[in-house]
């Protein structure tokens, strides 16, 4: 995975990879979600979010960066 590659996650829809955090061994990238939204029940009571970290097992790769 690189950087400025687009990547949807079930819960926080479709974003761009900002960051690929490399130093620990389960590969965390930072991701720029593209139109947040919350996750479903129990945790539909947090605040949307427009940049996280996340695995990158658990997104998928719809498109590959340059």
């Amino acid at each position: 995975m690189k950087v400025g590659t687009l990547a949807e996650h079930q819960w926080w829809g479709k974003g761009i990879v900002t960051e690929i955090l490399t130093h620990l061994h389960l590969k965390p990238i930072k991701v720029c979600w593209l139109n947040p939204r919350r996750p479903p029940y129990p945790l539909d009571r947090m605040p949307k979010v427009t940049t996280s970290v996340i695995f990158q097992n658990l997104v998928t790769i719809i498109s590959e960066g340059e």
